[in-house]
């Protein structure tokens, strides 16, 4: 008898656990629900509650983190990350979640080494949530943090060009040239691998331009850092090595009307008036309504005392929006 009642205990305790595990899941999807309607306070109530009935309800603490980031509580919402941590420390997305918390907070050390811990615990977070981070500090002017995400990208993956063609991109805009060849120049060793590992239908990269438009590289061509190793030689005045890293982008595609209008722009400076019209029209006759091109062979016709023609140019650019 006295077995029966023991078993008869333990089985009501481990009900009573299942229900409290229940009630905790019941309180957790109430948090969703109420975060879903930007109902944070309410939602941060119920996670509270969830987590007073299971104290170990990693999920509930990771998004109660959530709720309070979203309410800018951004310090409790790291120790509530910490907490989801603590409980699983395999939870990539604690991780990244309070890498951008971090980030927010000019935590920039922090905030890298946390989301390169969820980039190690599961891979398939890539290193491109460093470079995504990255690019809203390049877009916000700040550059000395772009590369420091730039750099710990190249770290976890150095064979990825991103990586390193972002980076060369951000030393570009603080006019540290050298450093920024040196990155152009090891996207370039990194595409002639791939180039000689892959045919032309096996593999894209994703990159930035200076105008902030996406771009995509497809092999066999990879033309485009020879563009940006062209613009850096042009801003060095080493104009010859430029006008080289211009017709090697060329070689590889034709059709790059940027390596055009930069040949011609590079040409200009060298009073090679000529030729730097030749390079405009090519540039023109691939993109017709390129106003660059218009205005800078008009200015390559004054130089040659060719006015009537220059005129002619500069109207042109004038009827695409140019006013100058």
């Amino acid at each position: 008898m006295r077995l029966i009642y023991l078993v008869f205990i333990l089985l009501m305790i481990l009900i009573a656990s299942a229900q409290c595990q229940q009630n905790a899941e019941d309180w957790f999807n109430k948090g969703l629900a109420l975060a879903d309607q930007d109902n944070y306070s309410d939602a941060i109530k119920a996670y509270d509650e969830a987590i007073r009935l299971d104290p170990n309800f990693a999920a509930a603490w990771h998004n109660k983190g959530n709720a309070l980031s979203s309410q800018g509580k951004y310090d409790e919402a790291i120790k509530a990350y910490d907490e989801a941590i603590r409980l699983d420390p395999n939870n990539i997305f604690a991780w990244g979640d309070k890498g951008m918390i971090l980030d927010r907070l000019a935590r920039y050390d922090e905030a890298i080494q946390s989301i390169s811990k969820a980039i190690s615990i599961n891979p398939g977070y890539s290193p491109y949530s460093l470079i995504t981070k990255g690019h809203d500090h390049y877009d916000a002017g700040e550059y000395d943090v772009a590369i420091m995400y730039y750099d710990e990208a190249i770290r976890l993956d150095p064979e990825d060009a991103s990586g390193w063609l972002n980076k060369g991109l951000a030393l570009h805009k603080q006019d540290k040239l050298d450093e920024a060849i040196k990155c152009y120049d090891e996207v370039i060793k990194l595409n002639s691998k791939i180039n000689l590992s892959l045919d032309s239908n096996n593999r894209t990269v994703a990159i930035r331009h200076f105008n902030n438009i996406t771009i995509t590289l497809l092999n066999p061509s990879y033309a485009e850092p020879w563009i940006f190793k062209g613009n850096a030689l042009c801003g060095q005045k080493k104009y010859d090595d430029a006008i080289k890293a211009y017709d090697e982008a060329i070689r590889l595609d034709p059709n790059l009307t940027t390596a055009w209008h930069n040949k011609g722009y590079t040409l200009f400076f060298q009073d090679k008036h000529e030729e730097a019209i030749k390079a405009f029209d090519e540039a023109i006759r691939l993109s017709p309504n390129f106003v660059d091109a218009w205005i800078n062979k008009g200015a390559a016709l004054n130089a040659l005392g060719r006015t009537a023609e220059a005129n002619e140019a500069f109207t042109k650019a004038k009827g695409l929006g140019y006013s100058g």
